[in-house]
């Protein structure tokens, strides 16, 4: 069959008469109901100590680190959890600007539909600047922090409706739960708010160096022998330092090679352990 009989086939399918109107706002409707795996890293905070974590290899959030909240992308929604674990057996989510979605619309999968929440933030500052993760939770705590955050939003566009972009610390607070234990809850610590036009860490670290001045060539100096840079030191949950290590003795100093190879090995900074 042509092109021509093809295109022709859809006008007997039982399809609307086309309407590029109509047509464009149901493909905007789709690219904010659909979602799609990939894209953003995952946000999540481990249950087990309250440590924040992104990406498949569950990279540690620095410490002391800053996060721009994208307040266009928050979502609300709901998912579906299969009793027998695994991934959900559906989820469905749609931006604050758009219609709620309705429960009893849903499809039934002989399984509960949990309120679900979602997020986009960008790390501002340190190690991970310019990262963009996404955090979607439906726990209580996730909801709440999530809450909140739509409360100081509501706040602030009553007081400074010109910076409504949050910018946060990742923290969290625990409780004694009479069933599971030491429980630990996500907080978004709102540290100050930005215009939404303000410059992406990425954009504003290169108009910096556009704008530097050209460096004058530092005056001539005598040779002094070179000395190996110390690796930095791979993060815990404290500070990171940079702490020149010891020389070792010349029987031992081969055998540590690898070792700080791997210390200065990106791929292998900040990896959460396997087990608890």
């Amino acid at each position: 069959m042509s092109n021509e009989n093809s295109v022709v086939a859809f006008k007997t399918a039982g399809l609307p008469s086309a309407d590029v109107g109509q047509f464009r706002k149901a493909l905007a409707n789709a690219s904010q109901t659909i979602q799609v795996a990939g894209g953003n890293a995952f946000l999540r905070m481990d249950k087990r100590d309250g440590a924040w974590v992104y990406g498949a290899k569950d990279t540690e959030v620095e410490e002391g680190s800053l996060w721009a909240v994208n307040p266009l992308s928050l979502k609300v929604g709901f998912v579906c959890w299969n009793p027998k674990g695994g991934a959900p057996l559906g989820k469905q989510m749609v931006s604050i600007f758009q219609t709620p979605i309705n429960i009893a619309d849903l499809p039934n999968f002989g399984a509960k539909w949990d309120d679900n929440i979602s997020l986009e933030m960008m790390c501002t500052n340190g190690e991970d600047k310019g990262i963009t993760v996404e955090y979607t939770a439906n726990s209580y705590g996730g909801k709440k922090a999530f809450s909140d955050l739509v409360a100081a939003l509501q706040r602030q566009l009553d007081t400074d409706p010109k910076h409504i972009v949050p910018v946060i610390a990742l923290t969290y607070d625990s409780y004694q739960h009479a069933t599971y234990g030491l429980t630990y809850n996500p907080i978004f610590d709102i540290k100050s708010w930005i215009a939404m036009d303000a410059p992406s860490p990425a954009a504003a670290e290169t108009t910096k160096t556009a704008e530097q001045p050209a460096a004058t060539a530092p005056p001539a100096q005598p040779p002094v022998a070179e000395t190996a840079e110390a690796p930095r030191r791979g993060r815990g949950r404290g500070p990171v330092t940079d702490v020149a290590p010891e020389q070792p003795a010349p029987a031992t100093q081969a055998a540590q090679q690898p070792a700080a190879a791997a210390a200065a090995d990106p791929t292998v900074r900040r990896r959460r352990r396997a087990a608890a």
